[in-house]
């Protein structure tokens, strides 16, 4: 049986949008040839895009991802810009993109769930996923950032943006306070229990739906007045602290586990 992204997109036609975004182009330029892309996941609601390539005798993985469809109930923002109905989105469960042949700069080490530097390649990636969202009328394309370092990348690189103001503000007052750390260990402070809140009470990375907006729905959400007040209101409210030693002990739990632990990068692109 034939697995179709969304039940619309083979392999053939997944390929063609990949090259159509420069996607094909960009690791042939970092010397990978002979790229192929699979699709599975028959049985599940969440459709698994990989594509490899080969360089220097090896077969080599270099995007990884998994997308679905869900809707997000914006008519309980009517506050916000009047959301009418759910908006539906296209959702980026879990995407990295790596050069296993690359190593990490000592300017840009490993994130978290990182095993290889990225290749590059996620911002012709996503042009895939929003043409998808846009071919299927769908409202936005959205994620659920994993790590904290996955919520500044989609926000500062993609335009992506929390549904609800407020936690959109208190994303940014977490960069202006913590930022200085470096992408890495404000990663590890926010997600490791080693950063504080205006309360004192440690930060729990709870995150919610981040969506790049597609539609005059959405678009009306985002730009409304009140969405921008929300925003400022969480920002000027928030405000975030670290603990230096926790923080040591969070990064030399994770030097010591990057050898251990599987996975790759979920959002970073170096």
């Amino acid at each position: 049986m034939t697995v179709r992204l969304f039940g619309r997109y083979d392999a053939d036609a997944v390929t063609r949008m990949f090259d159509e975004a420069g996607v094909l182009d960009a690791i042939r330029s970092k010397g990978y040839g002979h790229p192929r892309l699979t699709l599975g996941g028959i049985e599940s609601p969440l459709t698994h895009v990989q594509l490899h390539a080969e360089k220097a005798g090896g077969l080599h993985l270099l995007f990884d991802g998994c997308l679905t469809e869900a809707t997000a109930d914006t008519s309980a923002f009517g506050v916000y810009g009047g959301g009418t109905r759910p908006a539906s989105v296209i959702v980026i469960f879990w995407a990295r993109e790596q050069d296993p042949t690359a190593r990490f700069a000592a300017d840009r080490p490993r994130l978290p769930l990182q095993d290889y530097p990225g290749l590059g390649v996620l911002k012709r990636v996503f042009r895939v996923g929003a043409r998808l969202a846009v071919e299927m009328e769908k409202d936005g394309l959205a994620a659920y950032p994993k790590f904290p370092h996955d919520a500044i990348i989609f926000f500062r690189s993609r335009l992506f943006l929390f549904l609800h103001g407020d936690e959109q503000g208190r994303l940014e007052a977490m960069w202006r306070d913590l930022g200085h750390l470096g992408l890495r260990d404000f990663s590890l402070a926010v997600s490791s229990g080693a950063a504080y809140d205006e309360t004192g009470r440690h930060v729990h990375w709870q995150p919610g739906l981040q969506v790049h907006p597609l539609s005059d729905l959405l678009r009306a959400h985002f730009n409304s007045d009140a969405y921008a007040d929300a925003v400022m209101r969480g920002r000027a409210k928030a405000r975030y602290i670290h603990d230096e030693r926790l923080l040591r002990d969070a990064v030399a739990i994770f030097d010591r586990s990057t050898t251990a632990d599987g996975g790759g990068t979920l959002v970073s692109e170096k």
